[in-house]
């Protein structure tokens, strides 16, 4: 369980039931959103709804754009000096084709690369805050998206296949998967993130609807198994 001390960090969305559940347990959460109207609406239903006393705020990213993502996580230590959770989940899903601010196929751009340079950024701030007691976690959230299409190295942006958006989001799903892996691999050889001064813990949850956040919620589940 999140402890009232700790620094939690997601994405708007279905992140929005997660930062309710994660709220309840007393941690400060930032809610990061494009839209900050309807963050805020967001925050409001929040604070109704949850029994914690923890800070929730807003912060701004979009994650079509790198130079954003670097912005934010250049910023975010004015927040605040500590963080104990990040937790991303996708922002965008069988969209029409386009691109990028930097000019990647959309989803993959979003969902993917955006999440995997905002861990990077984030990470020293991340060991910083890990103790023994409560070691940091990265948790990234999916769905079954990862069963529509398989990784195609040569062609990430569907030039050579033609554009299909439910394979895209696939694609995009299975890279999500594989770069939670990419971050427990080390582990295995007693390296890289594990052999700081505390543990790095990373994990990969596959959700299927906001209605099943809501019903483990309700069932006083989630505040316990998200962390």
């Amino acid at each position: 369980m999140v402890r009232t001390q700790s620094q939690c960090l997601m994405t708007a969305g279905i992140g929005v039931e997660t930062a309710r559940a994660l709220h309840a347990t007393g941690a400060d959460v930032f809610i990061t959103a494009r839209n900050r109207d309807k963050a805020q609406a967001a925050v409001d239903d929040i604070i109704r709804s949850s029994p914690g006393q923890g800070n929730l705020e807003i912060l701004h990213l979009e994650l079509d754009s790198l130079h954003s993502v670097r912005e934010f996580a250049a910023a975010f230590p004015q927040h605040s000096k500590q963080l104990n959770v990040l937790i991303t989940n996708a922002g965008v899903m069988a969209c029409p084709e386009s691109k990028t601010t930097d000019g990647l196929e959309t989803q993959f751009g979003t969902n993917h690369v955006a999440h995997f340079l905002l861990f990077e950024l984030l990470k020293p701030l991340l060991l910083q805050s890990s103790t023994p007691d409560f070691q940091s976690r990265v948790v990234s959230l999916s769905s079954r998206g990862h069963q529509f299409e398989s990784v195609h190295l040569d062609d990430l942006d569907f030039k050579k296949r033609g554009y299909d958006k439910w394979k895209a989001y696939g694609q995009v799903c299975v890279t999500s998967a594989l770069g939670c892996l990419h971050l427990l691999w080390p582990q295995y050889f007693g390296s890289s993130l594990q052999s700081q001064k505390h543990a790095l813990h990373c994990c990969f949850l596959v959700f299927f609807s906001v209605a099943a956040i809501r019903a483990l919620w309700n069932a006083a589940v989630l505040p316990h198994v998200l962390v």
